[in-house]
């Protein structure tokens, strides 16, 4: 349901995505999920000093001490730091602390357990950026710990279920390609559309040919093979060839469509969200074959 003051007029609803903005709504509520997520954990009373000085020296690249001496200080100048600066910056330093506490999160798992919870806890900062993500209307979901330009949570559960299901399949170069083309898509400030493309198409090659046994030359040949052993429809393979021929054949974006200044996020996006798919749905014909 709108908020009241939406439904009588008398606030207007955003109706835009915001791709390379941030208004005051989305930025606060982004502060509050960071400032709850710090501010709750009762092991570190004053966590303070450590944020602001990481963010300090790997985001903002400044001498740490000129942030304040104390926690207050420090939370001070984090505040407005995040709050005042530029809308690419206030992503960054949430990008790189969530991989931060992710992977204390994890270290500390492997070795004791979560018996503090704090895997736990940062799952659910996933969870709760996404959801503000969303409901402010943010073109930018968190998906595995990229920040990345995807605007539906269809689209979102399509790339995160593939990077799961090749990283499951022990699929390590393929799931590679497909984080490269999530960090360039969600490049800030200036995206890097034509090899997010790139990187897509790659995640395909990479694995088709590695489920075929071949050594490269495309996908056709490899596609070929695989089908022999599991069925694929028809129509099916014929667009997986299609789109890699999209990116691939002499009329393909590795050729004359670089020089098309119309590519964008639409394309990217797309060959995103199509290759994640045909990789989960690749990932599922294999382990079918290695069943039978």
């Amino acid at each position: 349901m709108k908020p009241f003051s939406e439904r009588i007029g008398v606030v207007s609803a955003r109706k835009s995505i915001q791709l390379s903005s941030m208004d005051a709504a989305l930025k606060n509520s982004l502060w509050n999920e960071i400032y709850t997520f710090y501010t709750g954990n009762d092991k570190e009373s004053q966590p303070w000093k450590r944020v602001a000085s990481a963010v300090a020296k790997n985001v903002h690249k400044i001498p740490v001490d000129s942030i304040g001496a104390t926690s207050s200080q420090s939370l001070a100048w984090f505040r407005k730091a995040f709050l005042e600066g530029p809308w690419h910056q206030a992503y960054e330093t949430i990008e790189f602390l969530y991989i931060g506490e992710l992977e204390t999160a994890n270290a500390i798992a492997k070795i004791v357990g979560d018996i503090g919870g704090h895997q736990q806890r940062v799952t659910s900062l996933k969870t709760n950026l996404n959801r503000v993500l969303e409901r402010e209307l943010s073109g930018y979901r968190m998906i595995d710990n990229i920040l990345t330009p995807i605007s539906s949570s269809i689209e979102t559960e399509a790339i995160e279920n593939a990077i799961l299901d090749l990283e499951a399949a022990n699929q390590g170069g393929a799931r590679q390609h497909l984080l490269t083309a999530l960090e360039l898509l969600g490049k800030k400030p200036t995206p890097d559309y034509r090899n997010s493309i790139k990187e897509s198409i790659s995640s395909i090659e990479s694995l088709v040919n590695r489920f075929a046994g071949t050594s490269g030359n495309g996908v056709s040949h490899a596609l070929g093979l695989i089908s022999a052993k599991t069925p694929i429809h028809g129509a099916l393979k014929s667009s997986l060839i299609r789109l890699y021929g999209y990116t691939s054949d002499e009329s393909g974006i590795r050729h004359s469509l670089l020089e098309d200044a119309n590519v964008g996020y639409e394309e990217a996006a797309f060959m995103l969200v199509a290759c994640s798919a045909f990789s989960s749905f690749l990932t599922a014909k294999s382990a079918l074959v290695s069943d039978g």
